[in-house]
């Protein structure tokens, strides 16, 4: 129920309260993939409202549930999630001003590299 109204902040963009409850949601829930949501939910928040060190952290903690889950949820959905993530740190990393570094990190990561990610799938490890 509170990620339900998490969203309806969100999609009435009142970001900084929708990554508020997003983030009491999280202390509160042990359900992996309704973690994940509300993960991703937050960094959009953050994202939104340019609250750019709030966001590098989210992202790590995004990026942290997308490995923690990649042995239980299908190839695919791992590779998409880990694609959306790359995507989606862009406007963090640019707008952040020690971004540029970590962002070359993330790129060069071995899990997150654009060819090893799509040569994942392919092979399928």
């Amino acid at each position: 129920m509170l990620l339900d109204y998490a969203k309806f902040l969100f999609n009435c963009g009142f970001y900084p309260l929708a990554s508020e409850t997003l983030y009491q949601f999280l202390l509160l829930t042990t359900d992996a993939e309704k973690t994940l949501t509300a993960l991703w939910g937050k960094l959009a928040s953050e994202i939104l409202v340019q609250n750019w060190d709030d966001a590098v952290e989210d992202l790590q903690s995004v990026r942290m549930a997308i490995d923690n889950r990649a042995q239980t949820i299908a190839p695919l959905v791992t590779l998409q999630q880990r694609s959306w993530l790359l995507t989606w740190s862009l406007f963090v990393h640019f707008n952040h001003p020690k971004g540029r570094e970590s962002l070359v990190e993330m790129f060069l990561h071995p899990r997150y590299r654009w060819p090893y990610c799509d040569c994942e799938l392919i092979v399928g490890r």
